[in-house]
């Protein structure tokens, strides 16, 4: 695996692992009092965990051809990603600009980021992509 790769890899399973902890309080959650609430929380993080995990050449394949071939539907599931990332944000943000902590701060900031990212088009994300993996390689 060349530099880049190695980069991705590595944020491919620090974001993987930080959605395991809202993948498991929420399909926990979910088990004891099934509901649309804590369902779309826990599978959809569930989901995010196995999609970081993937390899970043598949992964990066499978987007570029869905921005390509159905931008339209890739736009639709981009703000979808806003949309679920913007609910936490909305609720750990304030929790943290009242009673400053760890859990809000990176939870509800990290959701923020997420959604920004989400905002931007596909060819903006490879070249931030492309540029943050060119820094890795230099520093390497």
């Amino acid at each position: 695996m060349n530099a880049r790769g190695e980069a991705l890899a590595l944020v491919g399973a620090v974001l993987a692992f930080a959605h395991t902890f809202p993948a498991t309080r929420h399909l926990g959650l979910f088990l004891r009092e099934p509901g649309l609430s804590e369902a779309w929380k826990g599978f959809g993080s569930a989901i995010a965990v196995l999609v970081f995990v993937a390899s970043p050449r598949k992964l990066a394949r499978i987007i570029g051809r869905l921005w390509i071939e159905r931008q339209a539907l890739a736009k639709v599931l981009a703000y979808a990603l806003v949309v679920a990332h913007t609910v936490p944000a909305l609720d750990h943000v304030p929790r943290f600009v009242a009673a400053p902590n760890w859990a809000d701060a990176w939870r509800g900031f990290g959701a923020v980021l997420a959604s920004a990212w989400w905002t931007l088009p596909v060819p903006a994300q490879g070249r931030v992509i492309a540029r943050a993996t060119q820094a890795f390689r230099v520093a390497r």
